[in-house]
């Protein structure tokens, strides 16, 4: 697949405005998608803070697309604008607010997690014991792959969206998946491995 430039995306968005070819769609979103995880690391280096706040513009390119004036500004201006703002007002409730993340968030090059637990106990998981955790967790059946590959992909970076649309899938299918295989293999490891014990990610 071709890889566009920010201009040539200004360049493409009449051309699906006057069209509506879905194909088109995805391009300015998938490059847009790209742009503004670059653009975005400066302000939040998180990886999941960061992929939640790019999807939720993806999300509104899709739906708000048509309220675009290219008399007023370019098309990426406007998005990064967007984008911008977004990032700022979330940053902005995390440090009025304490947040726990109810997410359970396993990087694959990480040197260990730490679950903390209700009696104040750490357990130390490796990297290499999670992935086991994950293949036992997926070979119990206790959901559907779906959400347990889901899940692996996006820890392992790989783009659901790209993988949304290369496999005719809704984007926010993909990412409901992988929300949802978090929070099933959480639920799991509390019942099948800390038993009572409440996980509460730091």
């Amino acid at each position: 697949m071709k890889n566009y430039t920010i201009q040539e995306i200004n360049d493409l968005v009449p051309e699906y405005l006057s069209s509506r070819d879905q194909k088109l769609l995805g391009v300015i979103c998938m490059t847009m998608y790209s742009y503004l995880n670059n653009f975005l690391y400066r302000y939040e280096q998180n990886k999941d803070y960061r992929e939640e706040v790019v999807s939720t513009v993806i999300e509104r390119i899709i739906i708000y697309i048509d309220t675009f004036d290219a008399s007023k500004a370019k098309f990426t201006t406007w998005i990064t604008q967007i984008a911008y703002n977004e990032v700022m007002n979330r940053l902005k409730m995390r440090s009025k607010y304490h947040f726990t993340d109810d997410m359970l968030h396993l990087p694959q090059d990480a040197h260990y997690n730490d679950f903390e637990l209700e009696d104040h106990l750490t357990v130390m998981i490796e990297p290499t014991d999670v992935r086991s955790l994950i293949l036992e967790f997926k070979e119990s059946e206790y959901v559907n792959s779906i959400y347990v590959d889901a899940m692996v992909m996006s820890m392992d970076s790989v783009s659901l969206m790209k993988y949304a649309i290369d496999n005719n899938l809704n984007h926010t299918t993909m990412k409901t998946r992988a929300h949802q295989g978090r929070k099933f293999f959480k639920e799991w490891l509390k019942k099948e491995k800390f038993k009572g014990k409440n996980i509460i990610i730091d």
